[in-house]
């Protein structure tokens, strides 16, 4: 695990890295880098028990690592008419 110029990385055991930003994330924002550091990876996700914080694999791969405005290139899809809704038929508001 690492923390480097606002980017988080985690390599799995199998070789996978998951790197993200943590700007918009409010926990992780105001986390040191020694709290950043301090996470469980389970089969899930990361999980930051002291900042309670937990970031799933499935959301990271959407582009969704908690922040406030959805990443760009976030898989979107339009259903029911013309709502833009995200993820597994969540609806979030768009930028």
């Amino acid at each position: 695990m690492s923390f480097e110029n606002g980017q988080f990385s985690v390599r799995l055991g199998n070789g996978v890295v998951f790197s993200f930003p943590i700007e918009g994330n409010r926990r992780l924002e105001q986390a040191t880098p020694e709290q950043l550091v301090r996470v469980e990876v389970d089969e899930d996700g990361l999980h930051w028990p002291e900042l309670d914080e937990d970031l799933s694999f499935a959301g990271l791969l959407r582009g969704d690592w908690g922040q406030h405005v959805r990443a760009p290139g976030a898989a979107m899809c339009v259903c029911e008419g013309d709502a833009p809704k995200y993820g597994a038929g969540k609806q979030e508001d768009v930028p």
